[in-house]
């Protein structure tokens, strides 16, 4: 969940196969999070991306210690047809036939700071935490709508899991929907609800957007 402790971390890039030497290692510290993309549309892989501003990098023919270095994941990629198993809205699963795509982006506003005598950056400064979002529906009823136009708060989640059992929970539990618009694109088409929302802190659980792991 979204807080106050920054977490920064180092990646290494190797480019293998030149000529002389072998290899070499390019090295990233103190990278933190920029930003954040998750994607679910109907019929697609689940897709995302991150964003990183980092303090400084080094070129080396050998490779930094990698005792900590995370190990390449052995599980199945995630559909949004078989691996998405709820959205719920105010608490209630609307996954069925209504939620067409949803798009969340996070962004924790990162700077690099800059100094004499520092090559690079010689600090990461921190912004607020911005949370957004899309959300594509078929236009069944008002109900959506007349929360976005009194501007009542709601909550949204969902839930991934692939065919082991393995799942992330991502909850925002106070959004507002910034914009509404329902299209008809003509005849014999369906007429689609596409909401922009932005999640807030919650008062009672104190977080924007809380992401849960749990293992199978």
């Amino acid at each position: 969940r979204n807080g106050v402790t920054e977490h920064s971390y180092t990646f290494v890039r190797e480019h293998g196969g030149l000529s002389s030497p072998a290899a070499q290692y390019f090295t990233f510290l103190g990278a933190v999070c920029n930003s954040f993309s998750l994607s679910l549309q109907s019929g697609s892989i689940l897709t995302g991306s991150f964003d990183f501003v980092g303090k400084s990098a080094t070129l080396s023919s050998a490779s930094s210690d990698a005792t900590g270095a995370d190990s390449v994941t052995t599980t199945s990629v995630l559909n949004a047809v078989t691996n998405v198993a709820e959205v719920r809205e105010a608490g209630s699963d609307v996954a069925d036939c209504l939620v067409q795509g949803l798009d969340i982006s996070v962004a924790n506003n990162v700077r690099g700071l800059k100094s004499i005598a520092n090559l690079g950056n010689c600090d990461v400064g921190v912004g607020k935490c911005d949370v957004t979002g899309t959300l594509t529906a078929f236009f069944k009823d008002n109900s959506l709508w007349d929360k976005y136009l009194a501007g009542t708060p709601t909550s949204l989640s969902f839930k991934v899991e692939d065919s082991a059992g393995n799942a992330y929970i991502f909850d925002m539990p106070q959004i507002e929907f910034e914009s509404d618009g329902v299209n008809s694109g003509g005849q014999d088409q369906d007429i689609m609800e596409t909401i922009g929302f932005r999640a807030y802190r919650d008062p009672t659980y104190t977080y924007t957007l809380q992401v849960s792991k749990f293992d199978a």
